[in-house]
């Protein structure tokens, strides 16, 4: 279930104060990917998920008929009808997770800055459910590690900065992770949508009084714990960084006006006209035996199921393989059974051959793939026996990026060869020797990886 956050009334209108909307242009370029997908089709209804305080709703209404923000906040969407602009906007009580919508009756789902606390696999499969065929769904969301531009003291002032989120970061919620973009990069990299699109880095700038800044990151849940764990800890600390940002700015009133730097990220994904697959076969099946789609039938066509999803994915993943990968089928008849080969071509096990094992069950799609690593490998993630932790080879993840119906052998795929680039983690480890030897000691890490490659991964 979505994590309930940001629920009292004094927060709830802090929140609207003091929190940024997302940049006009990130609007438009939303928009952009939608239209050019849709053809000339009309833009009827948007849903803001997690809309909070509204603040990103509001922008979404000059392009639909009818815009729509959910939260599972009372305060937050009473401080919403506040601010309401327009009368095509309304907004609903109900968790990411419920959506009271029907299926294939949305455009456009939008998340900002909300996706990472919910229960992200039922959230995906709660939107491609209520998608219309081309829809869209774009995450959006921004890092704390914000900057502040006044005069020449830049430099300085980003270092106090600095400080404050450093004091703050024992307080992160696990949900979070150690970086968000982390989490919605692998939520990116595992979505089951062919056209989709990445945007980092993104920075958005807007003038604010010093003590809207402050506002700000106080109003984010991190300064939040703190203030519950420590209220006297959380107000000296606002206290002095304002004082020492005042110093190196050189003036007295917080009310002097600053540039807060925000960099932002976005993902964005077109959905596909289909429903879930392992569903829409058997009722097919169902059609043409006369037998009903929960019927006896559906374990004895189980393994055709299955195969006649491998038949399209296995296309799919070949015309989309990447280009440090190989798969082989030692029997073209067993498309259930292959094994991958990944070749990395940059980072500490640059120069290996990695292979894989990978089998698909006979209740697939609704369980994930078995995979095992076959080399022998030095790796935070990847046992020396060969078992793997990645979160969407997970029935049930507890961060929420878990294996879904949705997914497909092309996500598994990219997820394996994204384990030795983007998905190499070792803040959560599987093999716990080998992500304390990093941490101790990277050269000899990187040497140690470089032996087993020498020995084993040739």
């Amino acid at each position: 279930m979505t994590h309930r956050l940001f629920e009292d009334k004094e927060h709830a209108a802090s929140y609207w104060k003091y929190r940024l909307s997302p940049s006009l242009q990130l609007i438009e370029e939303i928009m952009s990917f939608l239209k050019k997908r849709r053809d000339m089709q009309p833009c009827d209804l948007a849903l803001d998920v997690g809309c909070g305080s509204g603040q990103g709703t509001r922008l979404l209404a000059s392009h639909f008929s009818s815009v729509v923000g959910t939260d599972v906040s009372p305060a937050q969407l009473e401080e919403a009808l506040k601010h309401a602009s327009g009368p095509n906007i309304s907004y609903r009580q109900c968790p990411a997770e419920e959506l009271p919508f029907a299926d294939s009756s949305v455009d456009l789902v939008t998340v900002m800055s909300a996706f990472h606390w919910f229960d992200q696999t039922r959230f995906i499969q709660e939107a491609h459910r209520i998608l219309k065929p081309k829809g869209c769904l774009a995450l959006l969301n921004y890092t704390m590690d914000m900057e502040l531009h006044y005069g020449d003291c830049d430099q300085m002032l980003n270092t106090v900065c600095k400080e404050f989120y450093a004091a703050l970061q024992p307080y992160r919620d696990p949900c979070l992770g150690q970086c968000s973009s982390a989490l919605y990069r692998e939520c990116y990299l595992t979505l089951p949508y062919k056209d989709k699109e990445w945007q980092e880095c993104k920075w958005m700038k807007k003038s604010m009084p010093l003590t809207n800044y402050m506002g700000m990151i106080k109003s984010f849940s991190t300064y939040q714990t703190l203030l519950k764990k420590d209220p006297e800890e959380a107000r000296r600390l606002s206290t002095d960084i304002t004082h020492r940002l005042l110093a190196v700015m050189g003036v007295t009133s917080p009310e002097t006006e600053v540039v807060v730097g925000v960099r932002c990220f976005s993902e964005t994904e077109r959905e596909e006209a289909m429903l879930t697959l392992a569903s829409k076969l058997k009722r097919d099946e169902g059609v043409k035996t006369g037998r009903s789609p929960g019927g006896p039938s559906d374990s004895s066509h189980r393994v055709s199921i299955r195969d006649r999803l491998l038949i399209k994915e296995v296309a799919e993943l070949e015309a989309n393989l990447p280009s440090t990968c190989k798969a082989s089928f030692p029997d073209e008849n067993k498309l259930h059974h292959f094994r991958l080969a990944v070749f990395p071509d940059e980072g500490y096990y640059q120069s290996g051959k990695f292979q894989f094992e990978i089998d698909v069950p006979e209740a697939y799609n609704m369980v994930p793939p078995k995979v095992k690593c076959l080399t022998r490998i030095w790796h935070p993630n990847i046992a020396e026996t060969g078992e793997i932790c990645l979160s969407l080879l997970r029935e049930h993840s507890i961060d929420g990026t878990g294996w879904a119906p949705t997914r497909t052998l092309k996500d598994v795929v990219w997820g394996l060869s994204s384990l030795f680039t983007d998905l190499l983690n070792f803040d959560d480890p599987l093999n716990i020797d080998a992500a304390e030897h990093h941490l101790r000691d990277k050269e000899d890490f990187r040497n140690k990886v470089q032996d087993y490659i020498k020995h084993y991964a040739r």
